[in-house]
């Protein structure tokens, strides 16, 4: 039951890119699931070993990694991205990739970009 869950809750989440909604909370994503908020708590902590905050703000680094893959940087700032991938301020963003990656954004996303798409100078700063 829990592993179905679990399923439910990675397609839904890629599906819908819920991630992306800035003010996206555990009760929200419950309802959308159709399951009981404690459950899905329950289920992220204790079956993925991660808490609900740290479950969406890989989401949203992993959803920043696939656009810097494909746009580098030479059209959108780091920051605009991240506003776009849901997080609220840039502080929060830098806070989520030093506690999941732990890197700061210019040396994390600088080994994403390949070498043929190109990081603005700019940027490299």
């Amino acid at each position: 039951h829990r592993q179905q869950l679990i399923n439910r809750l990675e397609e839904h989440v890629s599906k819908h890119q819920s991630f992306l909604q800035k003010e996206l909370n555990i009760a929200d994503l419950a309802k959308q699931l159709g399951v009981p908020t404690h459950h899905l708590s329950l289920v992220l902590n204790q079956d993925m070993a991660q808490r609900f905050s740290d479950y969406i703000n890989l989401k949203r680094i992993t959803y920043m990694e696939e656009r810097i893959r494909i746009d580098g940087l030479k059209k959108y700032t780091l920051e605009t991205i991240a506003l776009e991938a849901g997080f609220n301020t840039r502080i929060t963003f830098i806070r989520a990739l030093r506690k999941l990656k732990g890197s700061n954004p210019k040396d994390y996303f600088r080994q994403v970009v390949k070498p043929n798409t190109g990081i603005s100078r700019k940027a490299r700063r």
